[in-house]
């Protein structure tokens, strides 16, 4: 955060810092890795479902989803109560709410009851400090090194769209994976990379070519809320 660069030496580094890794970029310049990533017109956006009382306003165990053929809205709750949402729309729909008045109209129309639990002042702030981010699908092999002293993991190694939760539960299985590789390999990090890498990298691409089959789109059915 304050600017400054400070140099370490160390035997192994475990990338897990995202879609866009600067440990995938640096492992890149170091040996042949091969990353195909992929961007969709769907966008999205997050906004916040605050409690009530210290009181969720839905209830907590279930996703919430508002489909809207073309786009929609989902929210997951938060240990604090609050619930996370986020819109899911083409690029070409956030660019139609220029103004305050485009953007309440849009959410007043599709997604009234979200207004009530969001704050119309709420939306407006949100949506004009913060732009819509794409979605994105990263596939990348090796997942090492060659030496065996770099590793990627998480959504560094694979990331995949639409999200419902499934890189998250990926991610996790990757820690996982990886600690039963150290304990097979008496933590030798070299070996142990290597015998993570193989399996996980083949099962991890198979899912995420499954999602990019099924576009998003197909999520968008109009159903009762």
């Amino acid at each position: 955060a304050s600017g400054n660069r400070v140099d370490f030496r160390v035997d192994v580094v475990i990338g897990y810092d995202g879609c866009h890794s600067a440990v995938r970029t640096a492992m890149m310049k170091i040996d042949a890795i091969n990353v195909a990533q992929e961007y969709f017109e769907t966008y999205y956006m997050e906004f916040c479902i605050p409690p009530k009382n210290d009181q969720f306003v839905m209830e907590p165990n279930y996703l919430h989803i508002w489909p809207r053929h073309q786009f929609m809205l989902i929210a997951l709750p938060n240990q604090d109560k609050s619930f996370t949402t986020t819109l899911f729309s083409p690029i070409s729909i956030f660019r139609t709410l220029e103004t305050a008045d485009d953007v309440l109209t849009f959410f007043r129309q599709y997604f009234p009851d979200a207004v009530s639990f969001i704050g119309a002042n709420e939306i407006i702030e949100t949506y004009f400090s913060s732009k819509p981010q794409p979605l994105i699908s990263t596939k990348c092999e090796p997942h090492t090194t060659y030496n065996g002293d770099m590793l990627l993991m998480g959504d560094a190694a694979h990331s995949m769209a639409p999200f419902y939760a499934q890189g998250m539960n990926s991610a996790f299985e990757d820690c996982l994976v990886l600690f039963d590789k150290l304990k097979e390999n008496n933590f030798d990090f070299p070996k142990a990379f290597s015998a993570y890498n193989r399996p996980l990298r083949i099962h991890k691409q198979i899912s995420i070519e499954y999602l990019d089959s099924n576009e998003m789109i197909n999520y968008f059915d109009d159903i009762s809320t």
